[in-house]
């Protein structure tokens, strides 16, 4: 079986999703990824609203409600454009319900190889530590609290060729 699914990774185009709570590793993996799969494209509303907020010299906070819907907007449009490119693409988004990574996972073609990177949240200092160390960026308690609530953490069972999970990530 391993050595079927490398095969049909090594002859696809690849889609890397990143599954985890704010905090939890997920960034930071990601240049290391993207290296290793030769990633074309970062799908990240939270790249895009960044981006929009530092032209607007204001932060994430005080641009994110102004630039959520755009942004997504955005991000559809460019999912949609790298696959039918057959590019790599690596999703940087939290993905924490099975609900939300079958809506994103229905619409990637079967020529894709599919891999999940799970990153479980970390003991609650290193993990409280992580949040508060980005300025300008937070996350109301409440927000966390129910993001925590309605995690469920992926399967193979979902569509995904390989899951892994990651431990111990730091910048």
């Amino acid at each position: 079986m391993f050595s079927y699914g490398v095969s049909r990774m090594i002859a696809k185009s690849i889609y890397v999703m990143l599954s985890g709570l704010p905090g939890s590793g997920k960034s930071t993996a990601r240049s290391f990824l993207r290296k290793m799969y030769r990633i074309n494209y970062i799908a990240s509303s939270d790249d895009i609203i960044e981006r929009k907020c530092k032209a607007d010299g204001i932060t994430y906070n005080e641009g994110f409600s102004k630039y959520i819907e755009s942004s997504q907007t955005q991000l559809n449009r460019n999912m949609n454009s790298a696959l039918a490119d057959g590019l790599n693409i690596l999703d940087d988004a939290t993905n924490l319900t099975k609900h939300g990574r079958f809506n994103k996972l229905n619409i990637i073609p079967k020529s894709y190889f599919v891999i999940c990177y799970y990153f479980p949240t970390p003991e609650e200092n290193e993990w409280r530590l992580r949040l508060n160390s980005r300025p300008g960026k937070t996350i109301p308690e409440k927000v966390l609290e129910n993001m925590k609530g309605y995690f469920v953490m992926p399967s193979i069972e979902e569509k995904f060729d390989m899951v892994f999970t990651v431990n111990g990530m730091k910048k």
